[in-house]
């Protein structure tokens, strides 16, 4: 794998990561959020995410802009692997900005205004489909790069 292939595909994994561990503060439960008592209870800072999420979005942006410029051909696997790549960031990107628009709906509901929980839950629906989008390209991604592992482990010569 080119250099360039690497350094994007380390870069989206990396927003992959913060992306995760926002959802992880955001929806895995805790006893504070549990057991609201007050003192040992933290709110969820919903707008600091909502702004977190958009800057990932705005680097997955700027990593497309950037395998765009590579301008991959599908004819190697370097070039499947951006193309890829690209669909990713798109898809992950999209993923990552449905969850920012409920954040911003959550930070607006903690400061009085209404945000029904049944437009909540199709958020969260519309959420999860494309969340299962982009796994399934990021899945045909793994594939990609275990076939290109493959061929460069097979095609290498043993060293004396």
């Amino acid at each position: 794998m080119k250099q360039e292939t690497d350094e994007c595909a380390r870069a989206v994994h990396n927003i992959l990561r913060s992306h995760m561990a926002i959802q992880d503060e955001l929806f895995r439960p805790t006893w504070r959020k549990i057991i609201r008592i007050p003192g040992v209870y933290r709110p969820v800072p919903y707008g600091e995410k909502r702004d977190e999420l958009r800057a990932l979005a705005e680097q997955l942006l700027g990593i497309r802009t950037r395998i765009k410029g590579l301008k991959p051909e599908g004819d190697d696997d370097d070039g499947r692997f951006l193309i890829s790549l690209r669909a990713y960031c798109s898809s992950l990107s999209e993923s990552i900005l449905a969850l920012s628009d409920i954040c911003g709906r959550l930070a607006a509901k903690s400061n009085g205004e209404d945000y029904p929980r049944s437009s909540y839950e199709k958020e969260i629906e519309v959420f999860r489909a494309l969340e299962t989008k982009s796994m399934e390209i990021g899945m045909s991604l793994n594939e990609l790069r275990k076939k290109e592992r493959k061929t460069n482990t097979g095609n290498a010569s043993p060293q004396s």
